[in-house]
């Protein structure tokens, strides 16, 4: 079983063939007995198989093909809706001052989820990705997805039968033993960037201090503008809930 998560990459090439019912029954089960923060269940998803809407997702996320390749998309979003209707059914009126908590826990439960059956799915062989784009059209998802304004998107996945694999990138060590070491965390960090910087070489990517100091840099495109866009939204969502 080690081997199944020690092999993983973002996988990125699908064949195209579409979720069946029956993996759908067996995903929408797995994601349902995921744990969620004092059994508040504050989070839904969506999962999408029908290739007008995966093409959209597609376009939407910057034309990346593996999307409308993908056997199938799950949306993960932090979800308040259900609790705002229970608290008007008992006439509670919301707990502002519990907003922050409980904005954390959807987004936690939401994240906890999409990571739940992400390695459910690995071990049943497909291939899969994190996408982490839906933040940068969100709205757009709330039009087409119907989904209420007391949700939030957190994260998408993509999954599908795989027909090659990238190579697995070097990976920094962030775990320690008893203590947190900040001195060692920079010096990995400062190691990382430099093996990264290897990596790239031969996909054109960039190494990771590039990619962290890119969102920082105030310049038109890349991760600045999706950040941006991201950022603008969560902060939308944060103004509707804690009304």
């Amino acid at each position: 079983m080690k081997k199944v998560f020690l092999d993983r990459v973002s996988d990125r090439d699908y064949d195209g063939k579409k979720m069946s019912d029956e993996l759908f029954k067996d995903i929408k089960d797995v994601i349902n007995n995921a744990p969620t923060s004092t059994n508040g269940q504050q989070f839904s998803a969506v999962v999408i198989r029908d290739q007008e809407t995966l093409n959209w997702l597609s376009e939407k996320n910057w034309n990346q093909p593996h999307i409308k390749e993908a056997a199938g998309f799950i949306l993960f979003v932090a979800d308040f809706n259900r609790i705002h209707h229970i608290i008007k059914q008992d006439n509670i009126e919301w707990n502002k001052s519990l907003a922050s908590h409980e904005f954390m826990r959807g987004t936690i439960d939401a994240t906890i989820a999409a990571t739940y059956v992400h390695d459910w799915l690995l071990t049943e062989n497909y291939g899969t990705c994190f996408i982490g784009g839906p933040l940068t059209y969100a709205d757009d998802l709330h039009e087409r997805l119907n989904l209420p304004k007391e949700t939030m998107v957190v994260v998408g996945i993509t999954f599908g039968k795989t027909t090659k694999r990238n190579p697995h990138k070097p990976k920094l060590d962030k775990v320690f033993l008893e203590k947190y070491d900040a001195t060692e965390a920079n010096k990995r960090a400062d190691e990382y960037s430099d093996a990264t910087a290897e990596y790239w070489t031969s996909r054109g990517g960039k190494p990771y201090h590039q990619q962290i100091t890119a969102v920082h840099v105030d310049k038109p495109g890349g991760y600045r503008k999706a950040f941006a866009e991201g950022t603008k939204y969560v902060n939308k969502k944060w103004d509707e809930i804690t009304k």
